[in-house]
């Protein structure tokens, strides 16, 4: 059963933005270790969201250091954007990420509440989609890192709830150029004869995938 959403306690019941980059918000999901661990170790995921567009992802990691912090900022943002104000809870890998990336950070009183609320739900939202991912293909646990990964794409790819245009094309003024493919989902992948492979001579199957 879903916990109940906390109340806000004080300040704006909106967040105004313009642009992409105006406000985004970041919070860490820390894994079990020993038990939910990656396919590759990762025991941190760093999530990202842009409140302006709604665009999201999701980086994970084997550590919860300012490094990763900042290498996921860093893609996130991207060099042509203007990133005014990022919120973060009191992570002091966070903090310093933000710092050394020249970054504001929000600490004014009037959205703390509020943040925070957007924070938190987004988390639960990534790790609810995660769950869903890997039920329904029937994948192990270990294959978190994709499914959330994928599951914030698809949202990003999709329209809103309302209509309005979707995450991705608020962000970068196009439709998502690829396929809408489910997690899990069995892609049959043609072996180019004519591509320059080493692994593979004249007489190795076109599709060494199927069995």
């Amino acid at each position: 059963m879903m916990a109940t959403q906390a109340r806000r306690k004080g300040g704006q019941k909106r967040i105004e933005t313009e642009v992409f980059g105006d406000f985004i918000i970041r919070d860490h999901v820390i894994i079990k270790r020993n038990v939910e661990e990656g396919f590759k170790g990762e025991q941190v995921a760093l999530v990202l969201k842009d409140l302006h567009t709604q665009y999201r992802y999701v980086y994970s990691s084997q550590t919860k250091d300012a490094q990763s912090s900042m290498d996921g900022v860093n893609h996130f943002i991207g060099s042509k954007d203007d990133a005014q104000v990022v919120y973060t809870d009191s992570s002091p890998e966070l903090l310093r990420a933000i710092k050394d990336l020249g970054y504001r950070h929000q600490t004014s009183i009037e959205y703390v509440d509020l943040s925070k609320s957007f924070a938190e739900r987004q988390v639960r939202q990534m790790l609810e989609g995660a769950r869903s991912n890997l039920l329904q293909p029937g994948l192990p646990l270990k294959m978190w890192p994709l499914a959330m990964q994928h599951h914030a794409a698809a949202i990003n790819a999709s329209h809103q709830l309302d209509g309005s245009e979707s995450p991705w094309q608020l962000r970068f003024g196009e439709e998502f150029p690829a396929m809408h493919i489910p997690f899990g989902a069995k892609v049959l992948l043609w072996n180019n004869t004519k591509r320059a492979d080493n692994t593979a001579g004249k007489l190795s199957p076109s599709f060494p995938n199927i069995k």
